[in-house]
């Protein structure tokens, strides 16, 4: 046979392999981050799901209620009002003073008590049902509006052109107008005409740059992940030793992803000490920074796990001698337990000869499943990883037990391995003995 020429120098192979890899580690982060940026910000029922989360959560709603009891205490000015109240009352009525001393003495209690009302009312309010669907249609028709706005879709209510004019059609004001008109039993109103119009309400100047952000946050969510995968695969193809570039390549993903989750850990903190209490409360401010990365730290953990698997799972089919020996046990005890069960009458037959030729594939395509189910496990959790990586080695052990490998691949190997031993033997035993002047001279 001839010998296989490479098309680019060892070397060159070797740096390439290397670079890419660790791009591979540097990108993976990225890939994620960008991936889950436009799965939350650009599909409307992720956006209201991630919201109303934090909105739902005692905290955050205790600090709501506070800011619009506050709101509504401070439009009324009951203070104000209590004192013209009982200034009135004082001038209109005859009173003495003691008994205008002891109307003074109300006044602070009816404020407080209504003040102490409207916060109690606030607060059931907010906490309701109602409101928490209320809140869900708001924030439905609110993103759906301002998506359609960004990429330029002129279907919907609130319209927008490439200078940043934003105006409402009025055509779906007019139809239901018309609708209701006919059903009052007004018949003119049939004769209301279709109307195209647009009425201009204001202008957004960043606009335009919003529109190509979004351009590019749905470009890179989609295109970066699949980067990243080829750039992994093909570092994986130019190495020379593909086994340990696959190793290195799942400890760069782990690596990189941990540096990404140190990073909103201190995120988390730096958050939380910018923000002033007087502000948004140190509970409520943890809640909603917890709701908006909560499913980004759940995506970066499944990376971590899925590269720590390939780390691992290139380590054990690779030609380390750690890994020959483990892989020697399980073929030794996977083969003493068919040849007992096939001594019983128990035998996978055709099935097993079959998984025997495609056993490879098959466990590929385990690890592949297993790594799959890592990455949309939601909501993911340690304990969740560890069941489906025992799951995919408890599969993984059954394919061992099911392959039947044919006779006569076992006895080659037999004979191979008995010619093996019995040269190594008859090489000791004809390795010439030093002589008795030997030892002496020496």
């Amino acid at each position: 046979m001839g010998k296989t020429t490479s098309f680019m120098p060892g070397w060159l192979r070797a740096t390439l392999s290397f670079i890419l890899i660790f791009l591979v580690g540097v990108m993976t982060p990225n890939a994620v981050i960008s991936s889950w940026l436009k799965a939350q910000i650009t599909d409307t029922s992720n956006f209201v799901e991630m919201t109303t989360t934090a909105i739902d959560n005692p905290a955050v709603e205790s600090y709501i209620s506070e800011e619009v009891s506050s709101i509504i205490i401070k439009s009324i000015d009951i203070d104000a009002l209590a004192s013209d109240l009982f200034n009135g009352l004082d001038e209109a009525l005859p009173l003495g003073d003691k008994a205008s001393a002891a109307l003074s003495l109300l006044e602070k209690p009816l404020v407080n008590g209504a003040k102490s009302m409207i916060t109690d009312v606030t607060e059931k309010v907010i906490k309701s049902d109602a409101f928490d669907n209320v809140t869900e249609k708001v924030l439905t028709i609110s993103h759906q509006q301002i998506m359609a706005l960004l990429r330029g879709d002129n279907s919907g209510a609130i319209v927008a052109d490439d200078k940043g004019v934003i105006g409402i059609q009025i055509g779906p004001i007019v139809d239901a107008v018309k609708e209701q008109l006919v059903s009052q039993g007004i018949g003119l109103a049939d004769r209301i005409p279709k109307v195209n119009a647009v009425v201009e309400i204001g202008k957004v100047d960043g606009l335009v740059q919003a529109r190509i952000a979004l351009g590019a946050l749905d470009a890179a969510g989609y295109w970066l992940p699949i980067i990243v995968l080829v750039m992994l695969i093909a570092g994986v193809l130019l190495a020379r030793q593909r086994a340990r570039a696959t190793v290195w390549a799942g400890i760069a993903v782990v690596i990189g992803t941990g540096l990404a989750l140190s990073g909103i850990s201190v995120g988390r903190y730096a958050f939380l000490a910018s923000v002033s209490p007087d502000i948004l409360p140190g509970p409520a401010a943890n809640v909603i920074f917890t709701a908006l990365t909560e499913r980004l730290q759940q995506l970066m953990i499944a990376t971590l796990v899925i590269g720590l698997l390939v780390a691992i799972t290139a380590y054990l089919v690779g030609p380390f001698r750690g890994a020959e020996v483990i892989r020697s046990a399980v073929t030794d005890t996977a083969g003493s337990v068919r040849s007992i069960a096939e001594d019983k009458g128990l035998t996978t037959g055709k099935f097993g000869e079959f998984v025997e030729r495609a056993h490879a594939w098959i466990i590929g395509a385990i690890l592949g499943v297993t790594a799959l189910v890592l990455f949309m496990l939601r909501p993911f959790s340690v304990s969740g990883a560890v069941w489906a990586a025992i799951i995919a080695l408890v599969l993984v052990l059954v394919v061992q037990l099911v392959r039947r490998p044919e006779v006569g691949s076992q006895t080659a190997a037999a004979s191979k391995t008995g010619a093996a031993s019995k040269t190594a033997v008859a090489d000791k035993s004809e390795k010439p003995k030093p002589s008795k002047k030997a030892k002496t001279k020496a």
